[in-house]
């Protein structure tokens, strides 16, 4: 409901009464002449019209009204009726405008509010979630404290480590100088023990290798009539292995010998009396390096040489 239907200007009953008045003055200007009688309220409103004409004339002017300052007045009131209506309808158009912008400076009021109040709410909501990471912090902060209480004591620990360490840097070269001397003393006992070591094995070896050697010429002089020999060709260890076989005095033969040497562990044959084919079993012997199956293998070369020059 408008302000206009709230309030009901007294102007807007004039506005509806002021036809009816200049209809009451042209009839009562008619009935004058037509008709002898007038209503109580046409009676009136002339009245009122003859007191609003007589309020505008100077004084002492003939108040008498003629038909032609009715017709002025009623256009003077119709003039300023329209210019009531205009008025009353640009303050209703004013007061139209006053209330949507009313409306509008309320909504942006209202809308200012709200993100106020949303915009307290964040800063309320911030301040809620500093205050959860300063307590945080602060137990951070703690940690940091007594962990740094725990750092400076290891750093006053590690400060005497340090001093310690430097005197004994100080001191090291001399002490590295004894360990140095005490090291090439101990390398040259080493070296020595190691040489000894090397001859005794060199002896042992020698000892088992005779021992060996002794009892293969045992075992094969009893059975065989096989003889082994250490000497030396042309300075390489060898060993002369002579054979005593029947019938080798029939070829002027006193013993069937060869000579076998050692050279990089490889097996060769020196001299050989008589001359008999051993090439193959050279190639055995330093293949299989079994010497009791070469040495009888080789008595049979001796033994089938004999027989057969024998025959002829």
């Amino acid at each position: 409901m408008t302000a206009n239907q709230h309030h009901h200007h007294p102007n807007n009953n004039y506005q509806q009464q002021a036809p009816s008045t200049t209809a009451s003055s042209s009839s009562m200007s008619h009935s004058s002449s037509l008709h002898p009688t007038t209503s109580s309220q046409e009676t009136t409103a002339q009245q009122q019209l003859q007191q609003a004409f007589s309020n505008m004339q100077p004084f002492g002017t003939n108040t008498t009204i003629t038909t032609q300052q009715e017709f002025d007045a009623n256009e003077i009131i119709k003039q300023a009726m329209e210019k009531c209506n205009r008025l009353f309808m640009d303050m209703e158009n004013f007061e139209q405008n006053l209330r949507a912008w009313s409306n509008n400076k309320m909504n942006g009021f209202q809308k200012a509010v709200s993100a106020q109040t949303q915009m307290f709410q964040n800063c309320q909501n911030t301040i809620n979630n500093l205050r959860v990471k300063i307590e945080k912090a602060n137990e951070k902060r703690q940690v940091v404290e007594e962990n740094l209480k725990q750092n400076y004591e290891m750093v006053g620990q590690l400060e005497q480590q340090f001093e310690e360490r430097t005197q004994y840097n100080e001191e090291l070269p001399e002490v590295l100088k004894n360990r140095l001397a005490e090291l090439e003393r101990y390398k040259q006992a080493v070296e020595q023990q190691q040489e000894k070591n090397r001859n005794l094995k060199k002896l042992y070896d020698e000892h088992n290798e005779l021992l060996a050697l002794r009892l293969q010429n045992s075992y094969f002089q009893e059975n065989l009539g096989i003889y082994f020999e250490r000497c030396e060709r042309n300075g390489v260890p060898s060993l002369i292995v002579s054979f005593k076989i029947q019938g080798m005095e029939r070829l002027g033969l006193e013993q069937c010998h060869f000579v076998l040497s050692v050279t990089d562990g490889i097996y060769s044959i020196q001299e050989c009396v008589p001359s008999v084919s051993s090439d193959d079993l050279i190639e055995t012997l330093n293949q299989t390096n079994q010497f009791g199956r070469f040495i009888v293998c080789f008595r049979k070369r001796f033994k089938t040489y004999i027989v057969s020059h024998s025959n002829h």
